[in-house]
């Protein structure tokens, strides 16, 4: 009779040990692919102690199409260095250098070195997007390919042309040694240390409002 006991306390045992192995594997999971739900957006799930567990976002700070199974890059706000239109939120990505360098701007109208506007300074509201000093709608001179804002002041005429049209800038008529001035996209430009003016096209012009 003891042993009929046992035996039925063994039975017991591993029926329960059974159970409890069914229930598990019905409830969780033994391997990755038993939680997969087939969504690409939501990234691939693991299983991790018989219990699935959520993915990883396959396009940190991105887009993405379920559909096509592919991440979508964010678009680039202006003032963002680009490569090319599709990358933009405005949809315009140009450039205003003599470099390659690209911007994403409001206007695909880009701003064009002309010598006549060192004299002018035309207005160009919609190139103070990049490298710029003054405020839009303000005065603009366009130098170097990059407008900048007027460092003569507000009226035109107030600039006084002392500069020869020499080739080289890092000196002016007087001849006068040269520091380095960094004027943003155009690249850095000599400047003389003590009046924050450099020479260009003939004209003297500061680099302290660049």
């Amino acid at each position: 009779m003891k042993n009929h006991k046992i035996s039925l306390l063994i039975l017991l045992a591993l029926f329960l040990i059974t159970i409890s192995s069914i229930n598990v594997q019905a409830a969780g999971c033994t391997v990755d692919a038993d939680c997969d739900d087939t969504l690409f957006c939501n990234g691939a799930e693991i299983c991790f102690k018989n219990n699935c567990e959520p993915g990883i976002d396959p396009c940190p700070g991105e887009g993405c199409e379920e559909e096509k199974d592919v991440c979508i890059p964010a678009l680039l706000p202006d003032g963002t260095i680009c490569t090319g239109n599709p990358e933009c939120q405005s949809g315009y990505c140009r450039a205003d250098y003599s470099s390659p360098l690209k911007y994403c701007a409001a206007s695909s109208v880009a701003c064009v070195h002309d010598g006549d506007q060192f004299a002018n300074f035309d207005y160009g509201p919609d190139c103070a997007v990049v490298g710029g000093g003054g405020i839009v709608g303000q005065r603009w001179m366009c130098l170097a390919g990059v407008w900048r804002y007027d460092s003569c002041g507000t009226q035109p005429g107030t600039c006084t042309d002392t500069c020869t049209l020499d080739t080289e800038l890092n000196a002016c008529s007087n001849g006068v040694p040269r520091a380095t001035c960094d004027v943003g996209g155009a690249g850095s430009i000599p400047t003389n240390v003590d009046d924050l003016e450099y020479c260009d096209g003939g004209s003297i012009l500061s680099c302290s409002v660049i």
